[in-house]
C-alpha cells in the first residue's frame, strides 16, 4: 500500500513536471516507461520520471527511443505565469460550469506543458512495480484521463482564457519547451545543493540531536 501510495503522489506531481526531450523505454512486458536517462551500464539504465530514479535492467528492457531536447529560438517569447495571488476568489470549482473553449484551451495547457505525458509515465511506472494481478485491478480502478478532467475546474478558477492561449503560445515554442525540459533538472539540483549547504552549516549540536533520534527509529526496523 505505501508503495501505491507513493506512485499516486509522483502521478500528482506530474502536474508541475513535464517529459520534453526525454527518452522512452520499452519493455518486454509491453509496459513503456518516458524521463530522461541519467545513467547507463553495461547491466542498466536509470532514468528520472518526476524526479524519482527508476533502474531498468538489460534483460527486461526490448528498445529504448531517445529524442533530443529542442533547441531555443533566438528571440524568446514574452509570456510569464499569470500571478496566483491576483487569482480571482471563485466559487467552488464544481459548482461553475467551464466552457468548451476554456475546457479545450486547458487540454492544450495540459499538454505542452508535459502534464498528460509524465502522469502517464509515472502511471505506468507504478503499475509496472506490482504484481500482475494488481496492476490489473488498479488499472480498471484508474484513468489518468479521468484524473486530468478532476482537474479541470481547478486549471479553470485560477486562469483565464486569455492566460491559457498566452502559456499555449509559449509552452508549445522551443523556448517554453526547453524550460519545461530543464525544469525538474533544476529543481533536484537546488535540492541537492541546499541539502550540501546545511549540512556543511549545520552546528555540530544539531547534527548529534538529529542522528540521537535517528538511533532509536532505525533499531526498531
Amino acid at each position: 500500500m505505501k508503495k501505491i501510495l507513493f506512485f499516486m503522489v509522483l502521478l500528482v506531481a506530474a502536474v508541475g513536471a513535464a517529459s520534453a526531450g526525454a527518452e522512452t523505454i520499452y519493455l518486454k512486458s509491453g509496459v513503456t516507461a518516458t524521463g530522461k536517462i541519467i545513467e547507463k551500464s553495461d547491466s542498466s539504465v536509470m532514468i528520472d520520471i518526476g524526479g524519482a530514479n527508476v533502474t531498468y535492467y538489460k534483460d527486461e528492457i526490448d528498445r529504448i527511443e531517445e529524442t533530443p531536447a529542442p533547441a531555443a529560438v533566438a528571440q524568446p517569447v514574452a509570456a510569464e505565469p499569470a500571478r496566483m495571488a491576483e487569482a480571482p476568489a471563485a466559487q467552488p470549482a464544481a459548482a461553475v460550469p467551464v466552457s468548451k473553449a476554456k475546457h479545450d484551451l486547458i487540454m492544450q495547457f495540459v499538454d505542452v506543458f508535459g502534464t498528460r505525458a509524465s502522469m502517464k509515465a509515472n502511471f505506468e511506472q507504478m503499475m509496472s512495480s506490482l504484481a500482475p494481478e494488481e496492476a490489473a485491478k488498479l488499472r480498471t480502478a484508474f484513468n489518468v484521463e479521468d484524473i486530468i478532467e478532476q482537474l479541470v475546474p481547478l486549471y479553470d478558477r485560477f486562469f483565464t482564457e486569455a492566460d491559457l492561449q498566452s502559456y499555449v503560445n509559449f509552452y508549445g515554442s522551443a523556448d517554453g519547451k526547453k524550460l519545461v525540459a530543464t525544469i525538474p533538472q533544476i529543481m533536484r539540483g537546488s535540492v541537492e545543493i541546499s541539502a550540501r549547504y546545511f549540512e556543511a552549516h549545520m552546528p555540530e549540536e544539531f547534527k548529534k540531536g538529529l542522528a540521537e533520534k535517528a538511533a532509536p527509529a532505525q533499531g526498531t526496523n
